[in-house]
């Protein structure tokens, strides 16, 4: 039994549990939480499971609490023998599922599990069948002779990837784990698991942020839906806590009073209907007509829809799907792709209307977002594309995702994020005008840029009470999906952003609030930094730095960051004077495995002498804002913990800079499972 025992490593790779050794497979040390009694293992969905091997294994159960539903067939204990292995487990929308492996026979019991609940799973095998229970109750057999010699718990001996990371693991806790043996009680199952993951497992990740919003662990992508709703900030993400990849996409769900401080709660909505079994994918949040939030979705299914969701109370931790989903089964008439997704609804005049992000395939391919339009949110009607892109004028791509229309002063902004093609990488884009008879007029054809770096991505919007326009977004990290593994998570978000439209053109600050997170302040002053470069000394991976150059006569001027003192590790983000180009290298940025070392270029013209740089770094996290409004980010994941050195530099003769550096206290996201 495992549970009112502590458990412990015996040597690097196995579990002791009252003499039964359990051997144990996982990236990560052993991670321990409360179980259903006592201590429980934790486990993360992809790398950590449990094994045990001895002739004559005859049965085996264990409670085990998912805190997400597995990618593929997740396997809560699989068996193996004779040449042959077979598995209890659950599929993506929570169907136990039983797999004969050897003969690939999957059978789909009517059973249908939740997570964030326990359950007592057990198999045993008796002559010619293998039984299978939940809660000790037989739900059905297989018809086999397997004389079982290996065990697995926690994982599946199927479906693996290339880079023997799991795609049939659990992500959740497992405890109280028994074999050959005949007790048939049952513990309290009906008290709520602790599924948060343990402190233990990013305690020495300096790359981690720590007061940027991120998840708890594994995979996310964009944001979207941020709103303000009983005085508390809610915003929803593309997450899935089962792996490090994108399958399995729940909408996650974040909640804050003042949209530093943040805590994330369990998912607002995941896939377990016929019409999103395939991922709840991107769209919107508002509220409605009554006053009430409302959740606008893409549904993954067979064909791409558009579904709705409606809190069960004001706290919006429990959605409840809109029995008429999908309220738009499949494109609009005319329209060949099936891939519609990402909605934005905004009002105009008394009406709602809803955008897409679409495309439009064949000679001509370019982004497009068709516009529907609605009394009630619930019954829409097309009418005809809102405005489409011309990508050999624009260079708007062939797909738009993620767009957002929305009126700033006496203008609507209309942002896209083009998708990567041949080459050419996703890039917010945006372009000012007016909506007149139902379409949207831009100033001019040609869009601009939201950050003069191409790296933030999927902004969500938000107007505050103080008329603030709040904009939070997705700054992914780019590396490579082992190296994500070994990390144990995936992404991370924007610090929130004031946007403010100025000669047409979008204006990014960070949030007031932020001056909250200082700490120790130094100042630093040289009166050349062409002569000897301005260094700044910190052993710290959260830092405000405020800096302003004088540029002089210089024709570069520019900061070294995450410097290594032995040199081995750098950043440099470059201003060319006389180019008119902002350049970040980072080509020795990292002696990590899986990170892309490269250079980012693109066009900035320094006006007057004097260059005001804010920059904020957290951890890996780098945000840049450049004489208050214009912006540029990227990741830095340097592999010794003292790149930290900073060191502001210039050609010329006559270059001078000062800095004020703040050290930012911690703004960790709790969580509430």
């Amino acid at each position: 039994m495992w549970g009112q025992i502590i458990w412990h490593l015996e040597g690097p790779d196995a579990l002791t549990a009252k003499g039964q050794t359990l051997c144990f497979h996982s990236l990560k040390e052993c991670e321990e939480t409360k179980g259903i009694t006592g201590c429980g293992l934790r486990t993360d969905g992809y790398s950590t499971w449990l094994s045990y091997s001895k002739s004559d294994i005859h049965s085996a159960s264990a409670y085990f609490a998912l805190e997400s539903f597995p990618n593929e067939y997740g396997a809560f204990i699989a068996l193996k023998g004779n040449g042959h292995s077979v598995s209890v487990g659950a599929d993506e929308q929570g169907r136990l599922t039983v797999i004969d492996n050897s003969t690939k026979i999957c059978t789909v019991a009517e059973v249908k599990l939740k997570t964030f609940t326990w359950y007592k799973i057990g198999v045993s095998v008796y002559k010619k069948e293998v039984l299978f229970y939940v809660n000790n109750k037989k739900l059905f057999s297989l018809k086999k002779r397997l004389n079982v010699d290996e065990m697995m718990l926690g994982c599946g001996y199927y479906k693996e990837t290339p880079q023997e990371f799991s795609l049939s693991s659990i992500n959740g806790v497992i405890d109280e784990v028994s074999i050959n043996n005949s007790d048939n009680s049952l513990l309290d199952i009906s008290k709520r698991p602790c599924l948060s993951i343990p402190a233990s497992r990013f305690a020495e990740d300096f790359n981690r942020p720590v007061f940027h919003l991120l998840p708890a662990a594994n995979w996310t992508n964009e944001t979207h839906g941020l709103i303000k709703y009983k005085g508390l900030y809610h915003i929803f993400n593309q997450k899935n806590a089962s792996a490090i990849t994108l399958r399995q996409i729940n909408w996650g769900h974040f909640i804050s009073s003042d949209l530093l401080h943040w805590e994330e709660q369990i998912p607002a909505i995941s896939p377990d209907k016929d019409y999103d079994h395939a991922g709840i994918w991107s769209g919107h949040a508002i509220i409605d007509d009554a006053g009430k939030p409302m959740i606008i979705y893409t549904c993954g299914g067979d064909t791409t829809g558009v579904g709705l969701a409606s809190p069960m109370d004001d706290s919006l931790l429990i959605w409840n799907k809109y029995e008429g989903n999908p309220v738009i089964k499949a494109p609009a008439p005319g329209y060949s792709r099936t891939d519609m997704r990402d909605q934005y609804v905004f009002k105009d005049n008394g009406c709602w209307y809803m955008i897409i992000g679409y495309g439009v395939d064949g000679n001509n391919a370019h982004g497009l977002l068709p516009l529907y339009k609605s009394d009630d949110l619930k019954h829409w009607t097309y009418l005809h594309p809102l405005y489409e892109g011309n990508p050999s004028v624009d260079a708007t791509g062939i797909f738009w995702e993620m767009p957002c229309f929305i009126k700033i002063g006496d203008k609507y902004v209309l942002s896209v994020n083009r998708t990567p093609n041949k080459g050419i990488p996703a890039r917010t884009q945006y372009w000012t005008g007016k909506f007149i008879n139902e379409r949207f007029v831009p100033d001019t054809p040609i869009p601009k840029n939201l950050e003069v770096i191409n790296r933030l991505l999927s902004p969500s919007l938000w107007h505050d009470d103080n008329g603030d326009l709040v904009s939070m977004a997705i700054i992914p990290d780019e590396i490579s999906g082992i190296a994500n593994n070994i990390m144990g998570w995936a992404h991370a978000y924007s610090l929130p952003r004031v946007w403010t439209l100025k000669d047409d053109v979008i204006k990014q600050n960070p949030i007031e609030a932020l001056k909250q997170l200082r700490d120790v302040k130094t100042n630093y002053w040289t009166s050349n930094i062409t002569e000897k470069p301005l260094m700044i000394n910190k052993i710290e991976h959260q830092l405000e730095t405020d800096i302003t150059f004088h540029i002089g006569d210089a024709k570069q001027i520019g900061i070294t960051l995450c410097h290594n003192p032995l040199g081995c590790e750098s950043s440099t983000i470059l201003f060319n004077i006389e180019s008119d180009s902002l350049i970040i290298d980072q080509t020795k940025s990292s002696m990590r495995k899986g990170i892309p070392n490269r250079v980012r270029k693109d066009f900035y013209h320094v006006a007057g002498d004097t260059l005001h740089l804010r920059l904020f770094i957290d951890g890996s996290m780098v945000e840049g804002f450049i004489n208050d409004g214009d912006a540029f980010s990227t990741r830095i994941f340097p592999l010794y913990e003292n790149s930290t050195e900073m060191k502001l530099f210039a050609d010329g003769s006559t270059a001078c800079a000062s800095a004020v550096v703040y050290k930012l206290n911690s703004a960790k996201v709790k969580m509430n499972f």
